[in-house]
């Protein structure tokens, strides 16, 4: 008698659990600031004059909320106590793809981007030193 085979989940249970498997992982600070970018844009995409209030409030709170996506990301390893090497790689990526977040945000030059980068870089190798002091 031959065997029945198994049925296969349905497409939307195979979405949520490739969701579940993306944010349970350590890019989840990663892809919090990439879904905050992709909803700021597609908020921008609505604006027809982009220097009109509404359009500058929204990238003034975008820009805060980038940033305080990475600092809690900064303070969930500091008390989680996650080894050193995955904390300071964790910072340091989480710190590249915020400041460039913003860049792009703000709209600056490709320089401006890269320096973003930089900055961010090395917000987040320090990030166990000043975090302590805030």
């Amino acid at each position: 008698m031959p065997q029945e085979a198994k049925p296969q989940p349905h497409q939307a249970r195979r979405a949520t659990l490739a969701v579940r498997w993306l944010f349970s992982g350590e890019w989840r600070p990663a892809l919090l600031v990439g879904l905050v970018f992709v909803a700021y844009m597609l908020a921008q995409v609505g604006s027809i004059n982009g220097q009109d209030v509404e359009s500058r409030l929204v990238t003034v709170v975008a820009c805060f909320l980038i940033f305080g996506v990475f600092l809690g990301v900064v303070f969930v390893t500091e008390i989680k106590e996650v080894p050193e090497a995955i904390a300071t790689r964790r910072c340091v990526l989480t710190g590249c793809i915020a400041c460039c977040s913003i860049a792009v945000i703000v709209g600056l030059s490709l320089a401006g981007i890269a320096l973003g980068a930089l900055v961010g870089a090395v917000l987040g190798y320090t990030a166990p030193w000043w975090s302590q002091g805030v």
